[in-house]
């Protein structure tokens, strides 16, 4: 026993035995810690204190014999071997020990001091073992839980074929789909996935032994098409033949969906486009969409970026496999999916901007009237223009919002198209600027509701200011080659068209350095 930190417990009542087993044990190892009591009462509370590598227990004690003892220690679930220790003749009380969870024992015969020592090294050593594989048995039996359940749990379908291309396994991801995974095993995967001809080119590659990845379509329970991003690679056996297939199959409908939304957007705003040459109503349409789709776009650019750190992430959580790494990434995943939303949020004001334009007349529109909140609204547009980098960077924002300002009824997108257009003309006015700073104040004044959006730009010559809000008045170019602001004048001339069936009033005063735009928006208590 080579350990300096063996500690022995001997339980026995005679005096002049302790004294002899701590002499054979400590000659065999004068580096052990004994202890010694005569009682079980005290064996128990001395366990309960501290921790014992083994116990060598007399069966012969006051009050109470050995066996209750060893019964008890095991009821309380000590984790210590025992060893009984019992009187010449007594081997069936060894018996019922051992029955009772012994660990060992030994007979008080006339040279039983001189075999102890090894008795009580081997128990140890054992012992020490025996814990050491229960341990190890448990990690691997948490490892496998923790993979099953990732697996299982996972967000993707993953799957594994055998050399047939029959599936062998597949997680509960696809019953999602409507789909029970007991009456996929066995079946052919291919037969998953339509048209015959690119089945066969599907497969042919797949069982190639190479890792792949494919764009490929399956219905749901309800008919419902799903575009799928398939991953697969070759399972080797020890040898490095490949003996089957391993595949993570992701749904990128949602994305889909996107692409095909934007891609309808881009054809209609085409179509709005030809109309141009009809008049200032459809020239609004072609501007009033520029800024949400550089939106749209920076957001997209952005949500790229997002997805891609979190590939890196999901790979490196591949290989070390700590649920620390899974929860650094959920966040992620979270504000990646907040992303979309605002993609998907901006894409339908964008749609709604078309439909109110797009009335023969202002008369005519049906207008679809809704409870705004003024401080929200700008808050949500300020929020948008984090996509843009010279607002983000470049740009010195002050806001100072009155959250005790009161809703009104009225056509969201009107508010919001008109509040983007004036500060991205502030914006415009300052790309030139030293100082780059943009000020955006609301308050409530009795009956009106006041928006100040103040600039430091170069500011609008007074001979030019009764008419900013004409149609097609600009000092901007149509075109840049150096990224300066461009425009057709259509900006602020949509916001007077938009906010003057409010009654809002835009006073503007303006001189370099200096320019504020105030809105005036009458306010009536709802009822």
């Amino acid at each position: 026993m080579e350990d300096n930190h063996t500690r022995i417990l001997i339980v026995e009542d005679n005096p002049n035995h302790i004294e002899l087993m701590q002499k054979a044990l400590s000659k065999h190892n004068n580096n052990l810690d004994i202890d010694t009591t005569a009682s079980g009462e005290e064996c128990w509370a001395m366990l309960g204190q501290g921790a014992y590598d083994a116990v060598l227990l007399d069966y012969t004690l006051p009050k109470v014999d050995g066996l209750e003892v060893l019964k008890r220690i095991r009821e309380k679930h000590y984790q210590v071997p025992v060893i009984m220790v019992t009187g010449w003749g007594d081997e069936r009380i060894a018996v019922k020990a051992m029955k009772l969870g012994a660990y060992d024992y030994i007979t008080k015969s006339r040279d039983y001091l001189l075999t102890l020592p090894f008795v009580v090294q081997k128990t140890i050593e054992q012992y020490r073992v025996a814990k050491e594989k229960e341990r190890l048995d448990q990690e691997v039996k948490e490892t496998k839980e923790y993979l099953e359940n990732l697996l299982e749990n996972a967000n993707d379908i993953i799957y594994t074929l055998d050399m047939d291309g029959r599936i062998i396994y597949v997680n509960q991801k696809i019953e999602e789909y409507g789909i029970k995974r007991e009456k996929l095993i066995g079946k052919e995967f291919f037969s998953l996935f339509p048209e015959k001809q690119s089945k066969k080119r599907f497969k042919d590659s797949v069982m190639s032994s190479r890792k792949k990845n494919f764009e490929t379509v399956f219905k749901d329970k309800h008919g419902e098409t799903i575009y799928l991003v398939v991953s697969t690679s070759p399972l080797k056996d020890e040898y490095g033949k490949v003996n089957g297939i391993s595949g993570i199959a992701r749904d990128v409908t949602e994305t889909k969906k996107l692409e095909q939304h934007q891609h309808e957007m881009e054809i209609e705003l085409m179509e709005h486009h030809k109309l141009s040459s009809i008049g200032t109503l459809v020239q609004g349409i072609a501007h009033n969409m520029n800024s949400p789709l550089t939106g749209i776009l920076g957001r997209s650019q952005l949500l790229e970026h997002k997805l891609k750190k979190q590939k890196e992430k999901l790979m490196k959580l591949s290989r070390e496999k700590g649920i620390k790494e899974i929860d650094e990434i959920l966040p992620e995943s979270d504000n990646a999916i907040k992303d979309t939303m605002s993609i998907n949020k901006n894409v339908e004001r964008l749609a709604g901007i078309i439909k109110n334009m797009m009335y023969k007349s202002r008369q005519e529109q049906t207008e679809e009237l809704q409870l705004i909140n003024i401080c929200e609204l700008l808050k949500e547009e300020l929020a948008f223009l984090e996509a843009d980098t010279f607002f983000k960077y470049d740009i010195i924002k002050k806001y100072n919002f009155d959250e005790s300002i009161p809703p009104i009824k009225a056509v969201y997108s009107d508010f919001s198209q008109s509040f983007l257009n004036i500060i991205r003309n502030s914006l415009d006015a300052m790309y030139c600027s030293d100082k780059k700073e943009l000020t955006v104040t609301t308050r409530l004044v009795g009956n009106h509701i006041f928006l100040d959006v103040h600039d430091t730009g170069v500011g609008i010559k007074k001979e030019r200011l009764p008419k900013i809000f004409d149609p097609f008045f600009t000092t901007k170019p149509s075109n840049s080659t150096d990224g300066s602001p461009t425009g057709i004048g259509l900006g602020l001339h949509s916001c007077y068209i938009l906010l003057k069936k409010y009654g809002v009033k835009i006073d503007v005063k303006s001189k370099p350095q200096d320019t504020t735009f105030t809105l005036k928006i009458p306010y009536q208590k709802l009822r």
